[in-house]
């Protein structure tokens, strides 16, 4: 659960995501907290990494149907 995130978590999910797209991963994120979403799409972070809604990941990853 993350409630706060700073310039250097930021740093840090960069990196990891260049890191999993070198290796033709895709890094998601879901079920960011309404501040968290509000700092990355002010640093228009939102364009580079994929965010989803938990039940949308849910549906799309995890159910069996």
């Amino acid at each position: 659960e993350v409630n706060f995130i700073d310039s250097s978590g930021m740093g840090s999910l960069i990196k990891a995501l260049n890191n999993v797209k070198n290796f033709g991963g895709e890094m998601i994120l879901f079920g960011l907290k309404p501040m968290i979403l509000n700092v990355f799409k002010l640093a228009r972070l939102d364009n580079f990494f994929k965010i989803m809604e938990p039940a949308d990941f849910q549906k799309q990853f995890l159910d069996e149907d």
